[in-house]
């Protein structure tokens, strides 16, 4: 019997049933035997303020060696499995890896980076098709993204009514009618979605929601100061209908500030519309695609028929 099933685990590992892979752990490293194929996952993760979502560590190089406090690296944490939030409860004093926990073996993707000052929603992933997906704003029905931002300024819209909007009065109007040209060369946003007053917290300050289907480099920032105000705060609210509790309805929490989870294959078709499949892992796609190299010899001539 045992020989039967040393046998059956050898003919496994010949047709490559199975895949080894090595996996991070927090102070060693080993290799563990996974079964079948990569799948689509996205984390949902609450981003909070004074962590950078970058894969380079040359900025926080420059801040170390200027004597600068370091931050915080999304991947770094999410590796860690810092705040994750399991949607089962595990074992006590479990030792499950990252890899173990996500079945993620290839690199992560931000969906829609967030600059290290802004909070709220980031969606992280491992299929590279899907960040196309979500961030092409050519698609026939682009995902939407909204902010929750407070602006300088006491703002207000004008009334449906009236006709002749006067922009003076009225700067916000600009981003809702027509879009502002970005700085930077990126030519002229698109308009907002949809944009609302929310409050005035201050007698110089106001809260704004708004809505856009474009996901430009800072350019939420950029859209409201290219109408004379700025941003002091600014929140992702949701992406897509994905809010910090995930797809609406299916009874998941409110994530707290760094904390994490798992979407289902069912709140990723429902809130980005993306139906999650198999991928390859960067290692084996990168086999594949490499050309193999012509020998040196002569040209061959071109046909003439």
């Amino acid at each position: 019997m045992i020989y039967f099933c040393l046998a059956s685990l050898l003919l496994l590992l010949g047709t490559g049933a199975f895949t080894s892979v090595k996996t991070r752990t927090l102070g060693a490293s080993r290799t563990i035997l996974q079964l079948g194929k990569e799948h689509t996952v996205v984390l949902l993760y609450h981003k909070p303020p004074n962590v950078i979502v970058s894969h380079s560590n040359k900025d926080e190089e420059k801040r170390s060696s200027e004597g600068r406090s370091s931050r915080r690296n999304v991947y770094d944490e999410v590796y860690s499995r810092a705040g994750f939030v399991p949607c089962t409860p595990l074992p006590p004093h479990h030792s499950a890896t990252f890899e173990d926990i996500t079945n993620i073996r290839s690199k992560l993707h931000a969906i829609g980076r967030l600059d290290v000052d802004t909070t709220g929603c980031l969606l992280l992933t491992n299929d590279g098709a899907l960040v196309h997906h979500v961030t092409n704003p050519t698609c026939r029905q682009p995902i939407l993204k909204e902010y929750r931002a407070q602006i300088m300024g006491r703002h207000n819209l004008p009334e449906k009514s009236e006709k002749i909007v006067d922009y003076k009065e009225f700067p916000l109007q600009k981003l809702i009618d027509g879009g502002v040209e970005l700085s930077g060369g990126e030519g002229i946003a698109k308009p907002v979605v949809s944009l609302r007053i929310l409050s005035h917290p201050t007698r110089s300050t106001t809260l704004v929601s708004v809505t856009i289907s474009e996901g430009k480099n800072r350019q939420v920032r950029r859209m409201f100061h290219s109408v004379g105000s700025g941003v002091m705060k600014l929140h992702r609210v949701s992406v897509g209908r994905l809010g910090l509790a995930g797809l609406e309805g299916e009874g998941y929490e409110l994530l707290e500030e760094g904390q994490w989870r798992i979407l289902s294959p069912k709140e990723i078709e429902d809130g980005l519309g993306w139906t999650c499949r198999d991928i390859e892992n960067n290692s084996n796609r990168a086999k594949r695609t490499s050309k193999p190299k012509r020998a040196r010899g002569k040209k061959r001539a071109r046909s003439t028929s």
